[in-house]
């Protein structure tokens, strides 16, 4: 590629501990992301699984139903008549 400076390290393993810039910053690890790994979607498929608790079996839990909906009643109009 290009030429390094003369107080340039090469790390062909990647190994990297820590970065110090020259304002005298320390940063852990690599500062680029590492790629995320390739997803195999045959092995990777989403599972849904049920657990039971035996401790928790002898509760059931209850939802009152919903509350009838009420029609609304039409309103009584008589016949009235303009003169």
């Amino acid at each position: 590629s290009g030429t390094l400076l003369g107080n340039t390290i090469t790390n062909p393993k990647g190994e990297l501990k820590a970065i110090t810039t020259r304002s005298g910053l320390v940063t852990e690890g690599p500062t680029i992301p590492n790629p995320p790994k390739p997803v195999n979607l045959e092995e990777d498929e989403c599972v849904e699984e049920t657990y039971t608790d035996p401790d928790h079996a002898e509760y059931n839990i209850k939802v009152p139903p919903p509350p009838p909906v009420q029609k609304p009643k039409p309103s009584i109009q008589g016949n009235f008549f303009a003169y």
